[in-house]
């Protein structure tokens, strides 16, 4: 999990999946901060990838969205 990754080297990865989900089916609160996605950030290697699954869950999923472009700008987060 998060703590897994925070004790990892920086840029030690070429991809990063998050895969969680509480139990109302949504992406844990520790998965949603911008904390959260600068510390992937920092993980990544150059040219590496995050990976989520994001519920839509109105508000809540837009705001995740606009953590990850703090994080990484708004041309490297993509949808589909």
């Amino acid at each position: 999990g998060r703590a897994f990754l925070a004790s990892q080297q920086d840029g030690g990865f070429d991809a990063v999946v998050v895969d969680a989900f509480d139990s109302n089916a949504s992406l844990p609160s520790c998965f949603r901060t911008r904390d959260f996605f600068d510390l992937a950030r920092r993980k990544l290697a150059p040219g590496g990838a995050l990976s989520l699954n994001l519920l839509s869950m109105g508000k809540a999923s837009m705001q995740v969205l606009r953590s990850m472009e703090l994080s990484f700008g708004t041309r490297s987060v993509w949808i589909g």
